[in-house]
C-alpha cells in the first residue's frame, strides 16, 4: 500500500475490511505515531472520499489539531466542546446525522453536514480523536462507529510503539551519557616545560 490503496467492492463495510490489513500492513514497523496517523487520514480519504479525515491529538486540557486530510480546520478543541471534545470528556464513539442539531457544534466548515467521532483510548485514557467529516447529510451510521473503533484499536498499538520507541532512544541516550561521564576525554599530558625556568636550572 505504498502507493494506494486497493479495493474490490463498493460495500461500506467490506471496504473498511479490506482497507485494515493494507493500513496494517503499511503501518506494522512503522514506530513514529504520527506518521501512521498522518497515512491512515489519507487512507480513509481515498478509499471513502469523505469531506474531511483528521486526528485531534489530547495536549493538556485541550485537543490540538494533528494530521488531516481536507480543508484547513480548527487548530484547538476544550474538553466538553463540539462533538470531538465531547467524545473526549464522555469517552465514546459519536456519530451525528446533522451537525446542526448537535448542541455545542463548532463549525470548522460551513460545509460539513454530518461526522463521526471515535475516542482512541489507551489504558482507559483517551489520548487522541479520529474525526470524519462528510458534506452530506446522514452519511454515517452504525457499521462506521463499529469500523472505526477497529482502526482506533490500532492506533492504540501505534501509540504504544511510539512509546516504546521513546523509552528504547532515552535509553540510548542514557547509556551515552554515563559512558561519557565515566570516560572522559583525556586532555594532553604531555608536560609542558617553560623555558625561562629551563634556563634558570643550575647545571648538573
Amino acid at each position: 500500500m505504498a502507493e494506494s490503496a486497493l479495493f474490490h467492492t463498493a460495500d461500506r463495510r467490506e471496504r473498511y475490511r479490506e482497507l485494515w490489513p493494507q493500513l496494517d500492513a503499511l503501518t506494522r514497523h512503522e514506530p513514529d505515531f504520527i506518521a501512521n496517523l498522518a497515512n491512515a487520514a489519507a487512507a480513509l480519504r481515498q478509499a471513502f472520499g469523505f469531506f474531511w479525515v483528521g486526528f485531534y491529538l489530547v495536549r493538556g486540557n485541550e485537543l490540538v489539531l494533528g494530521p488531516f486530510q481536507g480543508p484547513v480546520a480548527c487548530t484547538r478543541i476544550a474538553l466538553g466542546c463540539g462533538v470531538c471534545g465531547t467524545v473526549w470528556a464522555e469517552k465514546r464513539p459519536i456519530c451525528v446525522e446533522d451537525v446542526e442539531r448537535f448542541p455545542g457544534h463548532i463549525a470548522c466548515s460551513s460545509e460539513s453536514r454530518s461526522e463521526v467521532v471515535v475516542p482512541i483510548l489507551v489504558d482507559g485514557a483517551v489520548v487522541a480523536i479520529l474525526d470524519i467529516d462528510s458534506d452530506r447529510l446522514s452519511d454515517f451510521d452504525a457499521v462506521d462507529v463499529e469500523e472505526l473503533q477497529q482502526l482506533a484499536l490500532m492506533a492504540a498499538r501505534w501509540y504504544g510503539m511510539s512509546i516504546q520507541n521513546q523509552e528504547v532512544q532515552q535509553n540510548l541516550r542514557n547509556r551515552i551519557d554515563v559512558h561519557q561521564i565515566s570516560n572522559p576525554v583525556e586532555s594532553d599530558q604531555r608536560p609542558v616545560h617553560n623555558d625561562q625556568n629551563l634556563k634558570n636550572q643550575p647545571n648538573q
